[in-house]
């Protein structure tokens, strides 16, 4: 996958993003359409949030930990002037719990 972009007066479309995307979940532009940040999954990897340069296309990773972002909850959003981010993680926790199961007669 790869992040396209159209031109909306001719149609034209240019190519924003490389790279080895399993999945593109959400983009959010910057208010100064300097670039954008998006969550994206790289194959074998939880999605991540890159930033991305306008026109260059250069990418830098915004975060390094496992969680993932998910695109059915708006993970992403920006202040007006883009200069505060916000981004809902989801994190899957389970806990396993073991007792001695002690049975007395009747």
């Amino acid at each position: 996958m790869n992040v396209i972009g159209v031109n909306v007066d001719d149609g034209t479309e240019r190519l924003l993003t490389t790279g080895n995307w399993s999945k593109i979940l959400q983009v959010a532009w910057l208010s100064d359409n300097s670039g954008f940040i998006m969550a994206a999954t790289e194959r074998g990897q939880g999605a991540l949030l890159w930033y991305v340069s306008y026109p260059g296309g250069n990418l830098r990773r915004l975060t390094n930990d496992s969680g993932n972002y998910p695109s059915n909850y708006n993970s992403i959003s920006l202040t007006a002037d883009s200069r505060t981010l916000i981004a809902a993680r989801f994190e899957l926790r389970t806990n396993l719990w073991a007792a001695r199961l002690v049975i007395q007669p009747d």
